[in-house]
């Protein structure tokens, strides 16, 4: 059942799923593992000023703007997150996670993920030394058949239901309802870092490619890589993306992506100037 994967007892797991539906954006104490909010603490006083100004979780996209922060910089060393794998166990990257490692972040709604799961694999198995995980985010677009997440116990059984749907037999993790980590890393739907075995992010994309993330493990492993920030690509596939959002998430969710593009094209420019400034503040 769902509480034991959260080691709680019933009469917790059904009094915070009676919380979660008064309170749809801030977690508690008792939804989570002991250590689940080790995440909160070693955040930087940055990113967690980041995280209280946006808001995390929605009932439907509108617009990027409010939705990404600045994320991590390339070169940087990746701090001791805390997270929880779909069995319930709290690790902790650093700790019980050490590099190299190539993290993505996805959701079920998310088209850029999906398109990408196959390629990712095949990437994963030519490159065993590296560990290869996903992190389970807010839904990219809430719709009738994956709304917003309302309670951890939620988050953990979509992590689940990602799997076995995507087919994706890389390491699942999530983090609490607020998005501590995610909103730290960036906020995008589809990010992805590559850390080397010093725990320092030697590189990070706002949209995952898997042909560019092959390329800088294949530099990581002949130790021939400077770390690189690659903001959004400005062609996140606006067009292609709604035939799949209307046949494997729902009508709704093509309309807000469409109604998104705009701030989307937008922040994919702005990234894209300021990185070509000298030492951009990403």
């Amino acid at each position: 059942v769902a509480y034991s994967r959260l080691r709680m007892s019933p009469a917790d797991f059904h009094r915070s799923r009676a919380e979660s539906r008064s309170c749809v954006i801030h977690s508690t104490v008792s939804q989570v593992p002991t250590n689940f909010h080790r995440s909160s603490r070693v955040a930087t006083n940055k990113g967690k000023a980041r995280c209280s100004r946006v808001m995390y979780n929605y009932e439907r996209l509108s617009d990027y703007t409010s939705l990404v922060t600045e994320g991590l910089t390339p070169g940087s060393l990746f701090p001791s997150y805390g997270v929880t794998t779909t069995a319930g166990q709290s690790i902790t990257f650093g700790e019980q996670i050490r590099g190299p490692w190539v993290l993505e972040t996805a959701s079920l709604s998310c088209p850029a993920y999906a398109r990408q799961v196959e390629a990712m694999q095949e990437i994963a198995e030519r490159f065993p030394m590296v560990q290869f995980m996903v992190l389970y985010v807010r839904e990219a677009y809430p719709s009738r058949r994956f709304g917003m997440h309302r309670s951890v116990v939620e988050k953990l059984d979509r992590a689940v239901s990602l799997r076995q749907l995507r087919h994706d037999n890389r390491t699942l993790f999530v983090d609490d309802l607020r998005g501590t980590v995610h909103l730290d890393l960036g906020g995008w739907p589809n990010m992805l870092y590559i850390v080397d075995a010093s725990g320092h992010v030697v590189h990070r994309a706002d949209w995952n490619d898997a042909s560019t993330t092959a390329e800088v493990l294949s530099q990581l492993t002949r130790s021939e890589i400077s770390p690189v920030y690659l903001p959004s690509p400005g062609r996140p596939f606006p067009v292609t993306a709604i035939p799949w959002l209307l046949r494997h998430v729902g009508v709704r969710a093509a309309w807000d992506h469409l109604r998104a593009i705009p701030s989307l094209l937008a922040l994919g420019r702005q990234r894209r100037e300021r990185i070509k400034q000298p030492n951009p503040a990403i």
